[in-house]
């Protein structure tokens, strides 16, 4: 998997923030963008990565979002606050995402990961085999955003097919605050999975 800081003493990585002003659930403007980013490097963050939402049936098409998000990166990237900040995506894992054109293009700059939100309303077993596809036809290293959250949402043998996938975890700083989340993210830390953190934080 690239990452991008494998070392020890690497960089502390926030590898999910929809903060981006402008787009999607981000900031409301560039001032929240920096209060944001101003409590990041607070806390300890180097390298911010910036994933807005991409939502297939409500993008005019990928040039579309890439010009959106491009646009909102302009008007923050001459800001200081972390270290680095790379543009990446949450993209929702709808149904034939893996037919979408140009889907690496929402991988996360300088590395071969790319950021999936499986559904909130329904587990389907189309997820699953989209999941494959994209691995298989891209050359991409997934990442499943938030897992900790389906434990409350999809029944076990459901989450027993995410788990059996060969993907990355990412974990929320949250998932530590619900008793239920914490014990399952724990068993991930532990099990020698691949995982990575985010905050996935989108206001203070």
């Amino acid at each position: 998997m690239t990452k991008i800081s494998d070392n020890e003493n690497g960089s502390l990585v926030d590898y999910h923030a929809d903060i981006l002003p402008g787009i999607d659930d981000g900031a409301k403007s560039v001032e929240e963008f920096m209060e944001m980013l101003q409590e990041s490097a607070r806390q300890g963050v180097q390298i911010q990565v910036l994933t807005p939402h991409f939502y297939r049936h409500k993008e005019e098409s990928v040039a579309t979002f890439l010009e959106k998000r491009q646009q909102a990166y302009e008007s923050i990237q001459h800001q200081t606050g972390v270290s680095e900040m790379r543009l990446g995506a949450e993209v929702a894992l709808e149904l034939d995402i893996s037919m979408c054109d140009n889907i690496e293009k929402r991988a996360i700059e300088g590395t071969g990961l790319i950021l999936l939100e499986p559904s909130y309303y329904r587990f389907h077993n189309l997820m699953v085999q989209d999941i494959y596809h994209l691995e298989r036809n891209f050359g991409l290293k997934l990442v499943l955003a938030h897992i900790h959250r389906y434990v409350r949402l999809y029944s076990k043998d459901q989450l027993a097919q995410l788990m059996a996938l060969n993907v990355v975890f990412q974990i929320n700083a949250d998932a530590f605050a619900n008793k239920k989340e914490c014990k399952f993210a724990k068993e991930i830390l532990e099990s020698g999975r691949e995982f990575i953190f985010g905050s996935d934080c989108y206001n203070m």
